[in-house]
């Protein structure tokens, strides 16, 4: 999704401090265009009324282009977790027409039940992760600022077990940064969330997750991307093998229009940039730092 000359940035004065550490979110740098907000737990780059797929007409899709956000390691034998919150929105991109209400994502128990392939509000930044900074910080994940519209069997499939992993590799390696976001075939939304007179909602054929760990070298990270269709095999049943949706990060970039690792220099950029991992950061059984009541969202 393009730059926009209109964007918007909106920084926090202050570093979030959990756990003895400040949170860095856009730490490798994030893309620019998007309108920009930072909340305790993540920072959100929200689609603005630029044009998108190339036809010369500007484009409002609703969704965030991507949510970046650091997770570090938590010394608790479960994670304490509290109440979901209502879902929310911007009461200034809704005026603006860029943003839409929980309306449009509404559905009934019993369409649910008749629809398992509905789609719900998909986190880009999950509830649980967030839990380790604040419950303030939790309750900042229910926002439209965070959700893009994601079938309910990959959100709780894949998708979770990827959430799970990365939660794993911060105790691990004590942080880890995760950018998430909707991919687009072709830049251009096939379907959209929504009734008539309602800005839809545009619906990504797939997601990306790119995680990002410190190495020795404190300037040159490694990485981790990932592509996750909405559907398809090892989607919504396991067991589930993230590695076989690993890419590079030119490719998330290729599909996605963005550029992503600013904050590194050229040289760095590229070599990491152009390369795909092999397999999976290796995990131990006591990495996995479950949520106290079993609410992940």
């Amino acid at each position: 999704m393009r730059p926009s000359l209109f964007a918007l940035t909106v920084v926090a004065v202050v570093p979030l401090m959990a756990h003895g550490q400040a949170h860095d979110h856009d730490r490798w740098g994030v893309p620019s265009g998007a309108i920009v907000r930072e909340f305790d737990a993540f920072v959100s780059g929200f689609d603005d009324d630029d044009d998108d797929d190339g036809d010369g007409i500007g484009d409002r899709w609703g969704v965030p282009e991507w949510v970046a956000y650091e997770i570090q390691r938590i010394d608790v034998a479960c994670i304490p977790t509290h109440e979901r919150p209502a879902w929310t929105g911007d009461p200034a991109l809704q005026a603006r027409g860029l943003m839409s209400s929980d309306d449009t994502y509404a559905t009934s128990a019993g369409f649910r039940k008749r629809h398992p392939a509905w789609f719900a509000r998909g986190h880009l930044a999950p509830k649980v992760h967030a839990e380790r900074i604040s419950k303030s910080a939790a309750e900042d994940t229910h926002t439209f600022w965070n959700a893009v519209p994601q079938r309910q069997a990959m959100n709780a499939g894949v998708w979770l077990h990827l959430e799970d992993l990365t939660g794993a590799w911060a105790q691990r390696h004590k942080r880890i940064w995760v950018i998430s976001g909707p991919i687009f075939a072709d830049r251009l939304p096939v379907a959209t969330l929504g009734d008539q007179g309602e800005l839809g909602i545009a619906i990504p054929e797939a997601l990306f997750k790119i995680v990002i760990r410190e190495s020795a070298d404190p300037k040159v990270p490694e990485v981790l991307a990932f592509v996750v269709p909405q559907v398809g095999a090892g989607v919504d049943k396991g067991p589930f093998r993230p590695e076989r949706f690993l890419t590079s990060v030119d490719e998330v970039e290729r599909l996605t229009g963005l550029d992503f690792l600013t904050s590194l220099s050229t040289g760095s950029q590229k070599a990491i940039e152009a390369t795909e991992a092999a397999a999976l950061w290796p995990t131990r059984s006591e990495d996995f730092v479950r949520a106290c009541s079993g609410d992940g969202d």
